[in-house]
């Protein structure tokens, strides 16, 4: 099943079916429901709204016991260079599962400067799964643990919902209940290093840095990469896939035809004509 799956994604990230998109995730629920279908799965949609359904699919192993209930998302959004840590954390999950990989960076280091604060939950299960967890968790440590995220209509405005982390011992034992991690408030430039040591001590990772993508050829089988060092110098490698993680204005995007979507100001977005707009902040309980 894993090319039929992979193919698949590959269509479902082609569909836009970000926010503002007409009938958001209408057309990816209808791909989604055809390919189950045609695997002999009951698939069904209900609309919550016009243009946002629900697809419910089953599968019945006619044996008895507990139900397992999977449940998630169907819309894509595309990647920002600001998404933290992509390029590492495919390495890391790729090495992993013994897939030998390359890992091209422009940069000459690691970014020194904060950026892309905040590690939500389930980004802080797969660190525990792949051994860096704890390593984030002490490069915050003596900090405030306790973390707010509240909606106000403005940032000096009127706040009319929240979710405090570790505020109490009963927000410490639900928030408990759903994960074993809790978001953290380390930065892209703090856990970078982190994932980039953990992805290099595995034997089939390779990461270069001052390394720069400049073109792609895509073929039946495979792709082609060329890329410069830090001397200038032209290098090219085959693989079977290439993640792309470099950005809105990367070689992958431009050489897929990939263009630029979306609503350009904030106040044309589908949320910002029904609500007063809400910003989730990130800030820590001082007691």
């Amino acid at each position: 099943m894993l090319d039929p799956v992979l193919t698949l994604a590959s269509e479902l990230v082609k569909i836009p079916s970000y926010l503002g998109t007409p009938r958001q995730e209408s057309a990816v629920a209808a791909r989604i429901a055809e390919f189950l279908r045609q695997r002999g799965v009951e698939a069904r949609s209900i609309d919550v709204r016009e243009g946002r359904p629900n697809l419910l699919a089953s599968v019945d192993s006619g044996r008895p016991g507990p139900h397992l209930v999977l449940c998630g998302h169907t819309d894509t959004v595309p990647l920002n260079r600001d998404a933290p840590g992509v390029g590492l954390s495919g390495a890391l999950a790729l090495g992993r599962a013994g897939i030998k990989c390359l890992v091209l960076e422009r940069r000459a280091e690691f970014s020194r400067y904060p950026k892309a604060n905040g590690v939500h939950a389930r980004t802080m299960e797969l660190f525990r799964e792949w051994g860096v967890a704890e390593p984030v968790k002490a490069l915050t440590a003596g900090m405030p643990a306790g973390v707010t995220i509240a909606w106000r209509t403005r940032l000096n405005g009127i706040e009319f919902g929240s979710i405090s982390i570790e505020e109490s011992e009963e927000a410490r034992r639900f928030f408990g209940m759903l994960s074993p991690e809790l978001l953290s408030t380390a930065g892209q430039h703090e856990f970078e290093p982190l994932l980039a040591e953990a992805a290099d001590a595995l034997d089939n990772v390779t990461i270069k840095l001052s390394s720069e993508v400049v073109s792609l050829l895509i073929g039946d089988d495979s792709v082609t990469a060329e890329y410069t060092d830090a001397t200038g110098g032209r290098h090219t490698v085959s693989a079977q896939y290439v993640i792309g993680a470099d950005g809105i204005r990367s070689v992958v995007r431009r050489t897929l035809g990939i263009g630029e979507h979306g609503q350009t100001k904030l106040a044309g977005l589908h949320g910002a004509r029904e609500l007063p707009l809400m910003l989730a902040l990130f800030i820590e309980t001082i007691d």
